[in-house]
């Protein structure tokens, strides 16, 4: 996350802020590990409920982790999704 500037909050494990246009953007990252998720899980990011949902919020939810070769986007792919949205988003607050 650091890599594309995301910043870890301190004292909440697993949320991030970055900020973008000069507005800061949280989200939150979890796993929900269950029987049968052989791939380590399932990873997905928690955008702010107060941005509207769109086809584009919800192609930067769920990720798969950039080593493992499952079904679905990569981490690099997601976080390169977040860049350009939330760049996008924030022109319009």
């Amino acid at each position: 996350m650091s890599s594309h500037g995301w910043i870890a909050k301190k004292g909440m494990p697993g949320i991030y802020k970055k900020a973008f246009n000069h507005k800061i953007i949280t989200i939150e990252f979890r796993c929900k590990l269950q029987d049968g998720f052989d791939d380590g899980g399932l990873p997905e990011f928690i955008h702010d409920k107060s941005i509207p949902d769109s086809l584009e919020k919800l192609q930067m939810r769920h990720f798969h982790w950039n080593d493992h070769k499952t079904s679905g986007w990569s981490l690099d792919v997601v976080l390169e999704r977040m860049e350009k949205f939330y760049n996008k988003y924030t022109l319009g607050i």
